[in-house]
């Protein structure tokens, strides 16, 4: 119990010493400090350097600088190197696109040399067959004739009926061949006749411009006589081949067929202007006339 008062006292004084301000220090009593501990350092000085480390020191800072220094004029000619570069970049950009347009142009004047080179040559074309169409050799049946006859074997009459053959072209005719045939019959030609069939070859010749050769069929009187009265037909039929001075050409051929359409007067008698005309009329058949 007394151990319990003692406790509870010191308690209320140390609190009254806490709460109420600073104690008043009673006489006969000691003061306790309440401060921390004190805690000393000692700074322990640099030692002194040697002067190699000195040295070496101030070389490391030189280095330093030196790398500094060097990084710096590297950067500014990168820099510049980039800027060049870009500029090089642009220039070549620009001369791209100055070639762009100059092939264009070019392609475009090239077009239209090529168009107008293509327009001259088909109009040279077009003058050359034009000047070939006019001035080529043209073979072809023109006209006929004919003149009677006295056989002084019988005394009887015979006709010789002569074509003649023209170039109306104004440049020659060479290697001119003519393959000629006759029928006398006595029916009209069938459909399907062969005009090449019983054809005469005659020498080959070369036909001046303008002018032409002529051939010869020999028919009796009597035979004629036929044909007018529709008893007989004669069909003259035949081709021309020749050759032009324009090589280029090639060969040219003349497909003609003629038949004897009418016969006026009396055949069987000699021709007699007051008192016996005799026409032999020819016209063209239904085929076998085309020309190259």
């Amino acid at each position: 119990m007394g151990y319990f008062a003692s406790a509870l006292a010191l308690f209320l004084f140390l609190n009254a010493g806490l709460v109420g301000g600073p104690s008043t220090p009673q006489p006969g009593v000691a003061s306790q400090s309440s401060a921390a501990p004190v805690v000393s350092v000692k700074v322990l000085s640099t030692p002194d350097k040697t002067p190699d480390e000195i040295k070496s020191q101030e070389q490391h800072e030189g280095n330093e600088l030196w790398l500094t220094r060097w990084t710096f004029w590297l950067f500014v000619a990168t820099s510049l190197l980039a800027v060049i570069a870009f500029g090089q970049l642009y220039v070549f950009y620009k001369q791209l696109r100055i070639m762009s347009i100059n092939i264009k142009d070019t392609q475009t004047a090239s077009d239209a040399a090529k168009t107008s080179a293509i327009a001259l040559k088909e109009s040279s074309d077009t003058a050359r067959i034009s000047m070939i169409t006019g001035n080529r050799a043209y073979l072809g049946y023109a006209t006929s004739g004919h003149t009677s006859h006295v056989d002084v074997s019988d005394g009887s009459i015979f006709w010789k009926v002569n074509l003649l053959f023209h170039n109306s072209g104004n440049t020659p005719a060479h290697s001119c061949v003519l393959s000629i045939g006759c029928d006398l019959r006595e029916a009209p030609l069938p459909g399907n006749f062969n005009f090449s069939s019983g054809l005469v070859d005659l020498p080959p010749s070369t036909v001046s411009p303008k002018s032409g050769f002529g051939w010869t069929y020999r028919i009796t009187g009597e035979d004629l006589k036929g044909v007018m009265e529709r008893k007989k037909f004669l069909y003259i039929y035949g081709t021309i081949k020749y050759e032009v001075v324009f090589k280029e050409l090639g060969p040219r051929h003349t497909n003609f067929s003629l038949f004897v359409a009418e016969v006026m007067g009396d055949p069987t008698k000699y021709y007699d202007k007051d008192s016996n005309i005799v026409e032999i009329v020819l016209a063209n058949y239904e085929k076998h006339n085309s020309a190259t």
